[in-house]
C-alpha cells in the first residue's frame, strides 16, 4: 500500500521533483494524494492534528500527523503514519510471523481480535 503511494507520486514528479520536505501539512498531504490520482478528505483527530482519509487497494486508510506544529489548521508536522484497519481476525502467531517478514509496516490484534496494521 504505501509503496503504491510511493510510485504514485514519484510518477507524478510532484513530490520527489528534486524537492525535499522537513515538515507537512494535512492540506500538503492531500494535495499530493489528489495529484497522485487518489480521493482524499482532511480531519482531525482526538488531538487535534491532521489526519487524512483515504483509499488505496480499495482498503480505506488513515494517514496520522505527529511533531505537528503551529496554529489549528495550520499545523506543519514532522511525521506521519499510514493505518488500515480490516475486518478479519487472526492469531497472535499471524500478527508475529507478518511483523517478522515486513520492514516498514507492524500487525496486531485489535480488541475485537481483527488485524491492524500500522
Amino acid at each position: 500500500m504505501i509503496k503504491q503511494l510511493l510510485v504514485a507520486l514519484a510518477a507524478t514528479g510532484t513530490m520527489w521533483a528534486g524537492t525535499t520536505y522537513d515538515t507537512l501539512s494535512g492540506d500538503d498531504m492531500v494535495r499530493l494524494l489528489q495529484d497522485a490520482g487518489y480521493k482524499a478528505e482532511l480531519t482531525e483527530d482526538d488531538s487535534g492534528d491532521p489526519k487524512v482519509k483515504t483509499k488505496m487497494g480499495g482498503l480505506n486508510t488513515s494517514i496520522y500527523f505527529y511533531g505537528c506544529q503551529g496554529p489549528k489548521g495550520k499545523k506543519e508536522c514532522n511525521t506521519f503514519q499510514f493505518f488500515a484497519g480490516f475486518g478479519q481476525q487472526i492469531t497472535a502467531e499471524k500478527a508475529v510471523e507478518w511483523n517478522a517478514k515486513k520492514r516498514f509496516a507492524r500487525c496486531y490484534t485489535a480488541n475485537d481480535g481483527n488485524a491492524r496494521v500500522e
